[in-house]
């Protein structure tokens, strides 16, 4: 009864301040309770993973494996990564059926990566590189399914249903870790630790994948419209994915692969942030498909000013607590701190993901496909221009000038695309 009566004036302190933020702040609450629980989860399995990696291997092989990693992840685009957001769409306008048919779309179009890769293992077995042939012969296996079953995705935050989304989403990442820390412990051999990742990773992804198909309401199937936007939002993402790998791989191509783990090290406080970040975002999804482009541009510039202290605050905190960060749990990596400090401004930008949620919500496909191939692009030259001159540096610099660019970028979008 108590617990009852502690609700109900937590709802009306919500609704009252409503009238101050001009936004439902019950289902803020609601679904940034289990989004912050989440990222707080993943926060401390993702502290624990880095410390056993900064730990227990030399940077020179946690750089191979980071880009061995990175050119896979590459590789998964062809898995039609838009799909998710299109099913978010469908599912948030009322569908209640099966995912299948998106599920085969994703597997039938990974099997270009697996392709892909096939070939990238040939090419390292003639050139007598052992550990990348047999790393990219696994992936071309892995690569079909590894991004595919993330199609409930889709399914969860069309419905809003975060609380299943943390749980299983936590699921799949504490399984991950918990795989790739035993295997850590056992062997510093790059093969055997993408083998556990790869595997960690499919097999906790198919089950939630299961479980959630399992709750479809009806038999109905997707229409030709979700899977067509898909492939449309999936075409948009590509070189936005190329652009946001191609660091590491300029990186590891004309640096080695220490500096790409000096590198990544300086990126990993914020991976957490980020993420949040965009759970954040994708909040705002299903709330943005049901409302018109014109009502979004009037109410969601003044909310963003009003949560800019929310932004700035943190962003503070977090440069200043960086050094003794990396002095406590990475020892290795010092050298990371002030690239680790610089990459924190980043966090200053956030508004423009919103503005990209609302032309990606609202269906925007003209403005999405400028929008994205001008931010990709920019990103893509300042890289090949800052990185074989300045280093891990010039990356630095190369993502703060593209957070910069992307955000003039969505701003115009935003407010002068047609209606």
């Amino acid at each position: 009864m108590q617990c009852s009566t502690i609700k109900q004036k937590i709802k009306k302190v919500l609704v009252w301040s409503q009238k101050i933020t001009k936004t439902d702040m019950v289902y803020v609450a609601h679904g940034t309770f289990w989004l912050t629980t989440s990222q707080a989860i993943s926060a401390v399995l993702s502290l624990l993973s880095a410390v056993a990696f900064g730990n227990l291997l030399s940077p020179e092989t946690y750089g191979t494996y980071k880009y061995i990693l990175v050119i896979i992840g590459t590789l998964a685009i062809f898995s039609l990564p838009g799909m998710n957001m299109s099913v978010m769409r469908t599912v948030a306008q009322g569908f209640r059926g099966s995912l299948k048919r998106a599920l085969t779309e994703k597997i039938t179009w990974g099997l270009i990566g697996g392709i892909l890769s096939m070939i990238l293992a040939a090419y390292y077995g003639i050139r007598g590189n052992s550990i990348f042939m047999m790393a990219f012969f696994m992936a071309a296996i892995i690569v079909p399914f590894m991004d595919s079953f993330t199609i409930y995705n889709g399914r969860l935050q069309g419905q809003k249903r975060f609380d299943l989304l943390t749980k299983y989403n936590v699921l799949i990442h504490a399984g991950t870790v918990l795989a790739t820390i035993i295997t850590l412990f056992l062997t510093d051999h790059v093969l055997f630790l993408l083998a556990s990742y790869l595997a960690a990773t499919v097999f906790f992804r198919m089950i939630v994948y299961r479980k959630s198909e399992a709750v479809a309401e009806t038999a109905d199937i997707l229409n030709k419209d979700t899977i067509s936007y898909g492939k449309h939002l999936s075409v948009i993402a590509v070189v936005g994915t190329i652009a946001s790998q191609l660091d590491i791989l300029l990186l590891g191509n004309f640096l080695g692969a220490t500096t790409v783990a000096i590198y990544w090290f300086a990126l990993a406080p914020l991976n957490p942030v980020k993420t949040l970040i965009k759970s954040i975002v994708n909040l705002s999804l299903p709330k943005f498909a049901n409302k018109d482009i014109r009502l979004i541009r009037k109410t969601l510039p003044k909310k963003i000013m009003q949560s800019a202290p929310l932004v700035v605050i943190p962003t503070i905190l977090y440069i200043l607590l960086v050094p003794f960060l990396f002095r406590w749990f990475f020892p290795q990596y010092t050298s990371s701190i002030f690239f680790a400090q610089l990459a924190g401004l980043s966090l200053l930008f956030f508004p423009e993901k919103f503005m990209g949620a609302a032309l990606m919500a609202t269906e925007k496909k003209k403005a999405l496909y400028w929008n994205n191939s001008i931010n990709a692009i920019a990103h893509i030259i300042l890289l090949a221009i800052f990185v074989p001159w300045l280093g891990v540096l010039g990356a630095i610099i190369s993502l703060l000038v593209h957070h910069v660019i992307a955000l003039l970028a969505s701003l115009f979008f935003f407010f002068y695309t047609p209606e």
